[in-house]
Parts: C-alpha cells; structure tokens; sequence
C-alpha cells in the first residue's frame, strides 16, 4: 500500500495496524492479524484513511479472508460488503481492486456466480485502465470460477494466463492459493498429473504465506486418494489438520476434516 511520505502521527498509527494486520494473517499468525485489525478498524472506516485510494479493499478485503479464515463468516460477509459499499467506482484504481478482492472473497466461499460476474469486471477495467497486476490476478478468479461454471479446461487457460501474467510483473503474493486453485481445475479436467504439479507449486512457491498451507496439504491428499494412495492420502490430510489448529484457521481445519471423513468412508 503505497502512501505520501508526510503524514499525521495518528494516520501513521493507522496504516501501521493495516499493514500489521496483512502481514500476520499471510504468515499464518491469524489471532495476531485480527488483533491488529481490531485495534485499527475503528480508523478504517473514518473519512482521513479512505482518501488513500486502495486502502479501503486492500484492509477491509484482506479482513475478510482473515475472517473466514478463523471461521468467523458473519465478519467475512461484513468486511467485503464495506469494501463494495466504501469503495470508490469513479476511482478506477481503486474500484478494480475492491472487485479483484470482492472476487476472491467470493471463490474462498463457493460462490462461483458471484466470483465470475466481479472477476469479469475487473479484468475488463484492468485491461482498460492499465494495472497488469490486477489483470493477472483477476483472469485467475475468473478461471477458478468458469473451471467450477462451465468447462474445467477453459478456466485452466485462464489460470495459466493469470499465473503466467504475475511471473511478468514479479509479484509473489497470493501465488500458494492460486496454485491451489489451478490444482482444483486441473483435478475437475481430470489431469492428475498437472494437479500434482500445480499442487507441489503450491508448497513451494512462497513458503511464507503459511496462511494457505492447510489447503495445499488438503488439496494433495485429494489427489493422493485419486491414484489410489491412501496412506499418503492420509498422512497429508493429518499434516493440514495440523496445520490448520497451529495458525488458528477453523474453516480449514473443517475443509480437512471433511475430506479425511470422505477419503476413510471409501
């Protein structure tokens, strides 16, 4: 988040807390991250920090995936519906953002309809307006949610296009869940083999955001449980269970726990 040099004490409290509250849910310290936001979030919302353009989706849209991270979905729901109601549509900048995080919020959720009408926009009005970091993240989501919509294999081509887009602009944020997202494609196209690539690049690619690795253990041990493997099916499954529990994360650790209940029941 880009700000002026100058600023008021108490403004710089606040962005202080902002980028506190990032920084700890991407390294898997959830109850850490929410602090941060709590302590901040009464200035969030004043009139002084929604002038920065980019601010209000970039706390409240990250606030919504710390909370569904720790299982708390009425907060998730609360934060992105600030980020569509605060968010500036004339602002350009600032309105592809609020629909890049709006779109995100929507795959972590399922909400696939939903992920492909806000990706959509946003990818046009990237192109348009020139913000190739938005461009390449939003052909992702759109690619997770048409994989889901329609065919698998015109998501992948998008996915691939996105992830291939960020390589361009060097940005590494958010690459362990979009790898796990172009897994789940690959597995819906039944490409076992890419799945497990994609999957394996999940683990590697930014070994600090612990806070998406509950689902790339979880994606591998479906994968495993595809090609008949349950032993190693298993041993990841109880990895991101554990995984899960350390960083505090409720909803995977119940994605987990689901998939370990339909891998034993087969």
């Amino acid at each position: 988040l880009s700000m002026p040099i100058q600023l008021a004490p108490d403004r710089v409290e606040v962005f202080v807390e902002c980028a506190r509250a990032s920084q700890r849910a991407r390294i898997g310290r959830l109850a850490e991250a929410e602090a941060a936001f709590q302590v901040g979030q009464a200035a969030f919302e004043t009139e002084g920090f929604r002038g920065f353009p980019g601010a209000i989706p970039q706390t409240f849209g990250n606030g919504a995936v710390l909370a569904w991270l720790r299982g708390a979905s009425s907060d998730a729901r609360r934060r992105i519906a600030h980020v569509q109601a605060l968010a500036d549509p004339e602002n350009h900048y600032e309105w592809t953002f609020a629909l890049n995080m709006i779109a995100m919020q929507a795959v972590l959720e399922g909400r696939f309809e939903a992920a492909r009408t806000s990706a959509d926009e946003a990818v046009t009005l990237a192109d348009r307006h020139g913000f190739p970091q938005f461009s390449a993240t939003a052909r992702i989501m759109l690619g997770r949610a048409i994989a889901a919509l329609e065919t698998p294999e015109t998501g992948l081509t998008l996915i691939r296009e996105g992830l291939g887009a960020m390589h361009g602009t060097a940005s590494r944020a958010g690459l362990t869940m979009y790898n796990v997202w172009l897994a789940e494609a690959c597995l819906l196209a039944y490409d076992l083999e890419a799945a497990f690539v994609a999957s394996r690049a999940a683990l590697e690619a930014n070994p600090l955001e612990a806070f998406f690795r509950p689902e790339c253990l979880r994606m591998r041990g479906e994968l495993w449980h595809e090609v008949g493997n349950s032993a190693a099916a298993e041993r990841d499954l109880r990895a991101a269970l554990m995984t899960a529990r350390t960083i505090g994360s409720v909803t995977l650790h119940r994605r987990a726990q689901t998939a370990m209940r339909r891998i034993k029941s087969t």
